[in-house]
């Protein structure tokens, strides 16, 4: 195997579990990032705390990447569900990522005020909608054919953008518009990232919460998502 593959999270309860794990470990500080690396049953790992937001995200990618020439990004963690029939553990696979917090309104005047059901989602880099991105399909495969316990695991569309949405209404608009299964502040980032460096990156969401269900956030499903990262992985590392 060339190269370790890098695992992100963004905090404590996303990244330290697997950090814990690692045998021989070694940590570094880059612009304040902080990278763990080690092995984990004959694996080369780097774990990456990315810290929260697209901002902070992409720039531990980027420097993730050009320090330890990963062969992999996953970039992982928790999520609120956009649907209903999503649950608190299961497990999204993001075959597609897309932006959710670029916006384009229409001009209003002053006095005339503000009206969020007339905007659309927007990239720059696009003409109308925002540009959808896709996940490394081989590790789709994978963790989407990997036993489970805790829940669900589906192939779907992670939505990113740096916002905290827990409006009913407002989350059914942004599924929509998007197609979004769940919503999380970091992944978008890494695949755009990953995509610039040519390096494969697949994101992996465990649903913490749902708003339109009311199931209230619960923390050790971060744990519980790491665990599955670490025995799919080892299944694989042949394969590597």
């Amino acid at each position: 195997m060339k190269g370790p593959i890098l695992i992100q999270g963004a905090m404590d309860v996303e990244t330290d579990r697997t950090a814990g794990r690692l045998e021989g470990r070694t940590e570094e500080a880059m612009a304040g990032f902080r990278f763990w690396r080690g092995r984990y049953r004959g694996l080369e790992l780097v774990v990456s705390r990315t810290e929260v937001g697209t901002i902070s995200a992409a720039a531990a990618t980027a420097l993730g990447i050009q320090r330890f020439s990963p062969i992999l990004v996953l970039n992982q963690g928790t999520a609120g569900a956009h649907r209903s029939d999503l649950h608190v553990g299961d497990v999204v696979v993001g075959r597609t990522c897309v932006d959710i917090h670029g916006a384009l309104m229409p001009p209003r005047g002053a006095g005339e005020g503000t009206d969020p059901t007339a905007w659309r989602l927007w990239d720059f880099g696009a003409d109308t909608s925002p540009v959808i991105l896709e996940g490394d399909f081989h590790w789709a495969d994978r963790f989407e054919s990997a036993p489970y316990a805790r829940g669900r695991v589906i192939p779907g569309r992670l939505g990113t953008g740096d916002v905290f949405n827990r409006e009913y209404d407002r989350i059914s608009w942004l599924r929509e518009q998007a197609g979004e299964d769940c919503e999380d502040m970091e992944s978008l980032a890494a695949y755009r990232i990953c995509q610039r460096f040519g390096v494969p990156c697949l994101g992996l969401r465990v649903i913490s919460n749902n708003e339109l269900t009311g199931e209230v956030y619960r923390r050790t499903v971060g744990e519980d998502l790491q665990d599955f990262i670490l025995a799919v992985l080892d299944h694989w590392q042949d394969k590597l």
